[in-house]
């Protein structure tokens, strides 16, 4: 079996069947909603070495909701990029989509992701033995787009 790295300092080999399955759902996401998997790139460096992280939308409950995923190298934790980055995304998402609420999960121990979550007005939705699940209502002064 292929597998492939995980990008962001974890030791987790993540088989190569997985990753094609995210990019198919990455580029239904882009064609259909015109949204997707945006990276976090650094100003400075190569192209080649200036990936630091992402923010994306993949479909939950049969499609009717977005989950917000993000994730980002370690050296950059607690400089607010995470946040910054996944507010320009839940940003566009509600100019350009009818979505009308988004969720995050991250597992228990992962105090910093919550803290993301919370930050961005999220709420706390559910929590499971492994998992703990926070929401995002559309803000009620942004209307649904046109068209």
């Amino acid at each position: 079996m292929k597998t492939c790295g995980a990008f962001f300092g974890t030791t987790k080999v993540i088989p190569v069947e997985t990753v094609e399955e995210i990019l198919e759902t990455h580029y239904e996401m882009a064609n259909r909603f015109r949204i997707g998997f945006w990276s976090i790139a650094h100003p400075i460096r190569r192209p080649e070495d200036a990936i630091e992280g992402f923010v994306r939308f993949r479909p939950v409950e049969g499609g009717a909701e977005l989950e917000l995923l993000y994730g980002i190298r370690r050296e950059w934790w607690g400089k607010g990029i995470a946040t910054a980055a996944s507010q320009a995304a839940l940003e566009y998402l509600w100019r350009s989509t009818h979505f009308d609420r988004v969720r995050a999960s991250t597992d228990l121990p992962n105090v910093r992701s919550r803290e993301v979550m919370k930050r961005l007005g999220m709420r706390w939705l559910k929590e499971t033995d492994a998992l703990i699940t926070y929401a995002l209502d559309r803000p009620t002064d942004q209307g649904k787009p046109l068209g």
